[in-house]
């Protein structure tokens, strides 16, 4: 009867302790899958989801950041203010660091552009995931008029739940949502920069609300390209693929383009 007692305490000590290291398990699995900020910067206490909504999380998300880049914020500052006041962290590595962040610009002191590094966030209260992409004219270029195009791309297959482009310029801001081309690699945008009255672009956040196809997707990186055109040049087409952005134009010569360093690799999960 002993004997049969300390079978049973035994086999019940080894389903409790099963039980607990299933439980340890699922707990390191689904920490593992949450997202944790590469920046000092935590989400508000009062901070309002711009992301609740799949139907206008792209145009708000784009317009927030248009204003703190208008108001002369530095990456490290825009990532603050959106963590603070919208809830959205920026994950890839080095955002309030400036270890990941900074844009390039082009060499010809006329055309003075930033673009910068595109960004990856996650929204903890709605548990979405967010990529952006932003320009920012740093000096009216010479040569202005022509069609502009801008594209982000993944370097893995994502689901959109939402994308668009927010332009800002002299004369208040303009919604695009309708791209020149879309998949599950990326999206692309063509739009106005300026007329002779001043720039009508001079900031832009592409921006794409996503979420992981299927399982979690390892090692994600975003990059981006800014296509300027000018006279008689015109932007005819766009090419998305894995991991790269293709814009094509008329004949001619007016013309460049600007690719922006890829963000750093980074987890999404579904």
């Amino acid at each position: 009867m002993r004997n049969r007692m300390q079978a049973v305490a035994t086999a019940a000590a080894l389903t409790l302790t099963a039980t607990l290291l299933s439980a340890t398990a699922v707990q390191a699995r689904q920490s593992s899958e949450q997202p944790t900020s590469s920046s000092a910067f935590k989400a508000g206490k009062d901070c309002v989801s711009l992301t609740k909504r799949n139907d206008d999380a792209a145009r708000r998300i784009g317009e927030a950041i248009n204003k703190l880049y208008e108001r002369g914020l530095t990456e490290a500052g825009v990532a603050e203010a959106m963590a603070r006041k919208h809830c959205l962290l920026r994950v890839d590595d080095g955002a309030g660091t400036g270890a990941q962040t900074g844009g390039i610009s082009t060499l010809a002191a006329s055309d003075e552009i930033t673009v910068f590094r595109p960004s990856l966030w996650y929204d903890k209260n709605t548990r979405k995931w967010n990529a952006t992409a932003s320009w920012r004219w740093d000096k009216t270029p010479k040569n202005k008029g022509g069609d502009d195009g801008f594209g982000l791309a993944f370097n893995r297959a994502l689901v959109h739940l939402d994308h668009g482009l927010v332009t800002t310029g002299y004369n208040g801001s303009k919604w695009y949502g309708n791209p020149e081309k879309s998949n599950d690699y990326g999206v692309g945008f063509k739009f106005k920069e300026g007329t002779k009255l001043g720039l009508t672009a001079r900031l832009g956040t592409l921006s794409v609300v996503l979420k992981g196809t299927g399982k979690c997707q390892k090692n994600v990186q975003l990059r981006s390209q800014y296509r300027h055109t000018w006279k008689s040049t015109r932007v005819t087409g766009f090419g998305i693929g894995r991991d790269s952005v293709s814009i094509s134009w008329t004949s001619g010569n007016n013309t460049w383009k600007l690719g922006s360093n890829p963000s750093a690799p980074k987890t999404v999960c579904k």
